[in-house]
């Protein structure tokens, strides 16, 4: 099964491509996990530590494996797109970026070159 833009779904690669998925339950318990919204996280993106990336990775996949733990969605952070830390944690932030606008909005409605940008360039 491919991953559905308008589902709010977005494939990642990981140790095989996995689907991020931003459903209620995952923003529930992403909250319950760090008491923070997710409003209140993408409010403040230079914040947006290896710590907040691991916890949203997991609520994003704890829709295909409930079993999932929090440190092993940390250890599946080390099979991401990149040859170091830096081009690892860039792609999983696209991802989850995007998957956090698919939960939000209509993906037809974001432009392209906004999908998986967590920082939009800010006119002076």
């Amino acid at each position: 099964m491919s991953a559905n833009k308008y589902r709010g779904e977005v494939p990642i690669r990981l140790d095989r491509t996995r689907t991020l998925k931003f459903t209620f339950n995952a923003f529930a318990e992403f909250e319950n996990l760090t008491g923070k919204s997710i409003q209140g996280v993408f409010s403040d993106t230079e914040n947006l530590g290896f710590n907040m990336m691991r916890n949203l990775l997991w609520a994003g996949l704890m829709h295909e494996d409930a079993t999932l733990t929090v440190k092993k969605a940390g250890e599946l952070m080390e099979f991401a797109d990149g040859k170091n830390l830096t081009e690892k944690i860039e792609s999983i932030t696209g991802c989850v970026v995007k998957a956090v606008q698919y939960a939000f909005t209509d993906p037809d409605s974001i432009p392209a070159e906004d999908e998986g940008n967590p920082k939009k360039k800010q006119k002076s």
